[in-house]
């Protein structure tokens, strides 16, 4: 259900990816992750999807399901607000 939703979201903000006000979004995935510990019961496959919304005031909102290291899934949303610097 989580990539549904996240998967619509994502076609429903494609028209703004196009937008030259500032804002932008973020999608992210992961196809395989390696453990600092390596364990066979270990999962190296997470499915992560995870879509991120950012104005261009700094303020930020988003989502990303995931399966953890025994593949149980993990779901998250976020609301925050990005502090960008000069000097980095």
């Amino acid at each position: 259900m989580g990539y549904l939703i996240l998967s619509l979201l994502a076609v429903l903000a494609a028209p703004a990816w196009a937008a030259d006000d500032g804002d932008f979004w973020y999608l992210q995935t992961s196809v395989y992750t390696r453990h600092f510990n390596p364990d066979p019961e270990h999962n190296n496959h997470q499915d992560l999807l995870g879509l991120e919304y950012n104005r261009a005031d700094g303020v930020l909102a988003g989502g990303a399901t995931f399966r953890n290291s025994f593949s149980q899934r993990s779901n998250y949303a976020y609301l925050g607000k990005r502090f960008d610097s000069d000097s980095y």
